[in-house]
C-alpha cells in the first residue's frame, strides 16, 4: 500500500489516496519514516546469492532446491526468505507448460474431465 502511495502522491497527493484507500495518512508516513526491518535488510543481502546459485544452476532452480543449496554451501537461511526473494532475486520456477487435467463426477453420474 505504501508503495503504490509513494508512487502516485506527486500525482494525487497523500491524504486523497488515503481517503479513497480509506486508510489513515498517518499510517503512510508513519512507515515511510520507519527504518528497514531486520528481515529486509537480510533478503537485500541474500539476494546476490540467491542470483549466484540460480545462474550457477543453469537457471533451473526453484526456490526448494536454492534453499537447499544455500544450505549445503553454509549460508544458514530459512526456507521463507529463498521463497519470498526468489522471484525479485530473476529465479523463477521453470515449468513446463502442461496443464493439469483432473477427472471429477458431476451429479447425473456421468464422468467429466476438467482441464486446471
Amino acid at each position: 500500500m505504501t508503495g503504490f502511495i509513494a508512487a502516485h502522491r506527486g500525482r494525487f497527493g497523500v491524504e486523497p489516496i488515503c481517503r479513497v484507500m480509506e486508510c489513515s495518512p498517518s499510517t503512510y508516513w508513519a512507515a515511510r519514516s520507519r527504518p528497514p526491518s531486520q528481515r529486509s535488510l537480510r533478503d537485500e543481502l541474500l539476494k546476490p546469492e540467491i542470483r549466484r546459485v540460480h545462474k550457477e544452476n543453469y537457471g533451473v532452480y526453484g526456490a526448494h532446491k536454492l534453499w537447499k543449496q544455500l544450505n549445503r554451501e553454509g549460508i544458514r537461511v530459512a526456507r521463507c526468505p529463498t521463497w519470498c526473494t526468489t522471484p525479485t532475486a530473476a529465479a523463477r520456477v521453470n515449468s513446463s507448460g502442461r496443464r493439469n487435467t483432473s477427472t471429477t463426477r458431476s451429479c447425473d453420474g456421468i464422468t467429466k474431465c476438467s482441464t486446471q
